[in-house]
């Protein structure tokens, strides 16, 4: 293996959300990367010990506002028993 440099689990994880998904400019869900492409679920969280990784669909970040995606995302988490963003 090659000695490149190290990524976090951060970065990892937003490596993982740029592979499974294309993206617009704003870094919001287009669809799903691969061939015939598909409807982009209507969000992308991942979660690591050195931060989170949220991606939503246009739509859905519109309905949500700029500064309560967090938020939307979390209470419906939590209503699934998720303890979203819990450290």
């Amino acid at each position: 293996m090659s000695g490149g440099p190290k990524l976090s689990r951060l970065q990892h994880m937003e490596l993982q959300a740029e592979t499974l998904f294309v993206h617009d400019d704003s870094l919001s869900l287009v669809r799903i990367n691969e061939y015939g492409g598909g409807e982009a679920p209507a969000f992308f969280f991942g979660d690591t010990p050195e931060g989170s990784v949220l991606r939503l669909r246009p739509a859905l970040g519109a309905a949500c506002g700029a500064g309560r995606s967090r938020s939307a995302v979390q209470y419906i988490l939590g209503q699934c028993g998720f303890d979203a963003f819990g450290r």
